[in-house]
């Protein structure tokens, strides 16, 4: 591993950290790139011809490894080390990525999502894949001259509003000044979870109640009302009426995972040997169960993961880092700004056990 290029930018960010200059997040913001990605074009990592990393360390942990910057469970500098050192100006990059990798383990928030795009300002016009027809849907032959069935591309006729989602810090750099660093990204794994929880929430709402551009999503009736009475044959009504598409993932709540878990139909020895091996839930049906605490007891949202739902987002996740440098991170707060769109119709449903067939 070469570290030319990491010690010449060394000396800079030296430089900074001790000025408390604020060059390096200036220029990142300008580009609209985190400080990570900037570093990475300063130093680039290898990579080989399929784009994996050759690498151990990326440029910013090249970095962090210079300046001795540790957060290990068992070789961790405390919080104030941190920031009374020669590589203080990295502090807002860190806890930035830190939260970063708090959301990566809620993997679930950014599953349910078809595709992600990258718009310029406050909203987007989303895109759509227009629900085709039964006869579009058939793959039988047609004759000589006859027109082919169609796929349709249309723009809605609505706009789609960028939300923030993110948190602020309720606690100040006296609580944490000489606690761990490996204590403080805990906390900010935390942090990042939470985040991503909401995400759920915003794909859960634009199932069952619509995205602001379209309504909500073709409801199926349970055959009996309440959640306690959900049955299988509910499921398995909820599955059929995606054809051609696939139920792939369903969203609730805490309480109506448990009544479907305790399906007679769920405990088959394949279902359970998967959930006691891996803690991954599967329904019967195959679908992955999400939960997100705040869905109503009412409904299952459920969805083909691979086509129903688009999300765009402004920019990377941000953090004000100038409140982190001074110290004053009882004012900080970290976001993103994000909005959820349908993108084929067809692609969600949701199962209403409010009132009974």
């Amino acid at each position: 591993m070469d570290l030319t290029r990491a010690k010449d930018i060394a000396k800079k960010i030296e430089q900074l950290s001790r000025t408390g200059s604020l060059e390096l997040y200036n220029e990142a913001n300008e580009k609209r790139v985190s400080v990570s990605v900037l570093l990475e074009e300063m130093d680039p990592t290898p990579r080989d011809q399929s784009g994996k990393q050759e690498w151990p360390l990326d440029a910013f942990e090249r970095q962090l490894m210079l300046f001795g910057i540790r957060s290990g469970e068992y070789n961790s500098i405390t919080v104030q080390e941190l920031f009374d050192g020669r590589g203080m100006i990295l502090a807002p990059e860190w806890v930035r990525r830190q939260i970063i990798r708090g959301m990566q383990l809620y993997a679930d928030a950014d599953d349910l999502v078809a595709v992600s795009t990258k718009v310029n300002g406050p909203s987007f016009q989303p895109l759509y894949i227009e629900s085709p027809t039964e006869a579009g849907k058939s793959l039988a032959k047609f004759g000589q001259g006859a027109s082919m069935p169609r796929v349709t591309v249309l723009y809605r006729d609505k706009t789609i509003s960028l939300n923030d989602y993110g948190r602020a810090f309720d606690f100040s750099y006296k609580v944490i000044q000489h606690s761990d660093l490996s204590e403080l990204k805990v906390v900010l794994w935390y942090v990042g979870y939470n985040i991503q929880s909401d995400k759920v929430g915003a794909v859960y709402n634009l199932i069952v109640d619509g995205d602001g551009a379209v309504g909500p999503a073709q409801s199926v009736v349970a055959e009996t009302a309440g959640y306690t009475n959900l049955t299988y044959d509910d499921l398995v009504e909820l599955f059929v009426s995606f054809r051609p598409f696939k139920m792939t993932r369903i969203i609730v709540n805490t309480k109506v995972e448990a009544v479907i878990l305790k399906l007679t139909e769920f405990k088959n020895p394949d279902a359970g040997f998967s959930f006691q091996r891996t803690g991954d839930v599967m329904t019967p049906l195959g679908a992955k169960i999400v939960v997100y605490t705040g869905a109503s007891d009412d409904y299952i949202a459920a969805l083909d993961h691979r086509f129903a739902v688009k999300r765009g987002y402004n920019q990377e996740l941000m953090i004000e880092h100038d409140k982190i440098i001074d110290r004053k991170i009882e004012q900080a707060a970290v976001s993103q700004e994000l909005g959820y769109s349908v993108f084929l119709e067809d692609a969600r449903k949701f199962l209403d056990m409010s009132q009974q067939t």
